[in-house]
């Protein structure tokens, strides 16, 4: 955006490009966050100062290294389904993190009733698909999917992993839309969680023999806090660990803080935010659904660099 010195006007463009596609194409396989990363990479590169003809022969080498990677997985998963789809996770994501836990706070009822509960409306949900797939005009509509299943013993085709998943986002999605105010609050709280959450909390989850506090709708933010700073622990070396934890990450946040105000009035800052901000947000965003402060290990870089540059700037000399 400032600079001249950038990947795109570098010595191979072209080559660093198609290897930022290709990484960010194994990170889709690894974890599925690639397509989003590559959607913001192609944002920036659409606002940044270089001639229209460049901006695209750049959006179509990282795409192109990107797609070569997946492309492979895709088609695999057309072959064995007849969908394209790139994983089956979304689903049972949105289906047990979202939709229980917004009818549990939308009826008032316990976590393990609400999943009861959910998952019996799946089940009617599969049932119902199962034998609309009985009827020959549909069968005829998706062969590659009906020569793909083996019948059961009752002559009843078995739904496949992604036809189960498209399920589970249909019936996640129907409770997000019946209680928008709610469904706005969860996504709120999760994105909070995973910005502010500790890794420590891990350490709690162990003492405590690995099981997570059960999901209760009386549970309050003094409780919350209270579980960090005054925690009951069998293990009493957690608790430094906590503290220095505590400490050190309101350590980044405030460096991380007086790096963007400072930032309004330094266009080299202001650039780098602007490129680094968009990455900080989409991986954010992404955890709308179920918040970690685990899930905020792809932008922790992000904000380390960015405050420790800022320290070392008010603490230096020379500000270098």
């Amino acid at each position: 955006f400032c600079k001249k010195e950038t990947v795109i006007s570098s010595k191979f463009p072209i080559f660093r490009l198609f290897l930022a596609g290709v990484i960010l194409g194994i990170a889709g396989l690894i974890r599925p966050v690639g397509y989003p990363v590559l959607l913001i990479s192609i944002f920036l590169l659409l606002i940044s100062r270089y001639k229209f003809l460049t901006k695209m022969k750049s959006i179509a080498v990282i795409s192109t290294g990107f797609i070569c990677v997946l492309s492979i997985w895709i088609i695999r998963n057309f072959l064995l389904t007849g969908y394209i789809f790139m994983h089956t996770l979304s689903g049972p994501h949105f289906l047990n993190h979202t939709a229980v836990r917004l009818c549990m706070m939308d009826e008032k009822i316990t976590y393990q009733q609400a999943q009861k509960k959910v998952y019996a409306k799946l089940k009617d949900l599969e049932d119902e698909r199962i034998n609309r797939f009985m009827n020959p005009k549909i069968l005829n509509q998706v062969p590659a999917v009906a020569k793909a299943m083996a019948d059961t013993q009752d002559d009843k085709r078995q739904l496949q992993e992604i036809e189960r998943c498209i399920l589970a986002k249909k019936l996640a999605i129907s409770y997000m839309l019946k209680n928008p105010a709610l469904t706005i609050q969860h996504f709120i709280s999760n994105m909070l969680k995973t910005t502010f959450g500790l890794y420590s909390s891990e350490l709690l989850v162990i003492d405590c023999g690995g099981q997570l506090p059960p999901y209760s709708n009386d549970r309050s933010v003094k409780s919350i806090f209270k579980r960090f700073l005054l925690p009951d622990v069998n293990n009493k070396f957690i608790i430094p660990v906590i503290y220095f934890e505590i400490i050190f990450f309101l350590f980044i946040l405030l460096g991380l803080a007086i790096f963007i105000i400072t930032a309004l009035i330094d266009r080299e800052k202001l650039c780098v935010l602007i490129k680094a901000l968009p990455f900080i947000c989409c991986l954010i965003f992404l955890t709308l659904s179920c918040g970690y402060a685990r899930l905020r290990l792809p932008i922790e870089s992000f904000l380390i660099i960015l405050a420790i540059k800022e320290w070392h700037f008010l603490f230096s000399k020379k500000g270098e």
